[in-house]
């Protein structure tokens, strides 16, 4: 197959519905949330709404290699593991 992308020399593999059903899948049930707030159970409940959509934005994420700006901001929280929390 040829590569009509010659800005772009990397192809990667399209993203399937049935990938995207399998990732909501092995979410874990937790409680904590990620920068957008929503917490995985959340994404588990409704993963038969949001699994086309995910679909075709992962897609367009890996055509144009372009992603939303928040989705690359991390949140960095220490936990201490010593008892003395006041020596933090």
């Amino acid at each position: 197959m040829e590569n009509t992308n010659l800005g772009n020399p990397v192809s990667l593999k399209r993203v399937t519905v049935s990938d995207i059903e399998a990732d909501l899948k092995r979410l874990k049930p937790k409680r904590s949330v990620g920068n957008d707030g929503v917490p995985p159970y959340t994404c588990k409940a409704y993963g038969e709404l949001i699994t086309q959509p995910l679909t075709h934005i992962s897609n367009i994420i890996l055509d144009t290699f372009l992603y939303p700006y928040d989705w690359a901001v991390s949140k960095a929280v220490p936990i201490p593991k010593n008892e003395h929390l006041e020596e933090v």
